[in-house]
């Protein structure tokens, strides 16, 4: 994982609000890999990062308030992929990394 990867896991460990589910890392890491699969589909539409950022914290996304925190960062490494990687593998291994964060 790069610098760049690791902050981001670690800025959105520390973003875990309480939801819905019994246990909130693992929820806080599903919302979080949601929101790259979301940039991610943003990019492949061709929307620029400023473009996927704004449609990401609009109410069209229905990303809840909680997590717009994170989004610039999800979105910036989303944008630092090489195309090859734009596929769900990249979300997986996001997800992967986030559960695995000791918080």
């Amino acid at each position: 994982m790069n610098l760049r990867s690791a902050m981001a896991v670690a800025l959105i460990a520390l973003a875990q609000p309480a939801l819905a589910s019994d246990d909130p890392k693992v929820a806080n890491c599903e919302a979080t890999a949601d929101i790259a699969r979301m940039a991610m589909l943003e990019r492949k539409k061709g929307q620029n990062q400023d473009e996927a950022t704004a449609f990401l914290m609009s109410d069209a996304a229905q990303i809840d308030a909680l997590y717009h925190q994170v989004v610039p960062a999800m979105v910036g490494w989303i944008y630092t992929l090489e195309a090859q990687h734009l596929n769900e593998s990249a979300v997986t291994a996001f997800r992967a990394q986030c559960l695995d964060y000791a918080s």
